[in-house]
């Protein structure tokens, strides 16, 4: 993933078609054929084998600069066949405030929705899915650091 002109990635995710293993874990073919997930979140990188069979976690210092050539397929010393591929860009959970002192302050909210994180009045300590009103709330801090 992320792979760059000098041949240098952020991360390979393998499958070992002779042991049949994805990171060395015992995946066998399910009919003749390997299913991976994939999902990448700025430093992490989950891939799941066949179903979740087979789970793999990995922080990843990925590096999206323009020199990234994106992501590649391939297979050493033989073939495959990709059946198919589907690439999803999520949305943003965290808004931030536009500018000013408030800048690391801001709403979480659910994807395509107008739901928020939210601390239940009554008890301060519980959070719960709400409609997003704007109220103190709702707002949140994220750590500069």
């Amino acid at each position: 993933m992320h792979r760059r002109a000098d041949g240098t990635r952020d991360a390979a995710i393998g499958y070992g078609r002779v042991r049949q293993t994805l990171a060395d874990a015992p995946m066998p073919p399910v009919n003749n054929r390997v299913k991976l997930r994939v999902l990448v979140d700025r430093g992490q990188l989950e891939t799941f084998g066949n179903d979740g069979k087979v789970s793999v976690t990995d922080n990843v210092n990925f590096d999206s600069s323009s020199g990234s050539l994106g992501i590649r397929t391939c297979a050493n010393n033989g073939t495959v066949r990709l059946e198919s591929l589907t690439f999803r860009r999520l949305g943003k959970a965290w808004s931030n405030a536009p500018s000013g002192p408030d800048q690391g302050v801001g709403m979480i909210k659910w994807n395509g929705t107008n739901k928020c994180v939210d601390r239940d009045a009554a008890n301060g300590r519980r959070l719960q899915v709400w409609d997003c009103v704007g109220g103190p709330n709702q707002t949140w801090s994220m750590p500069t650091d």
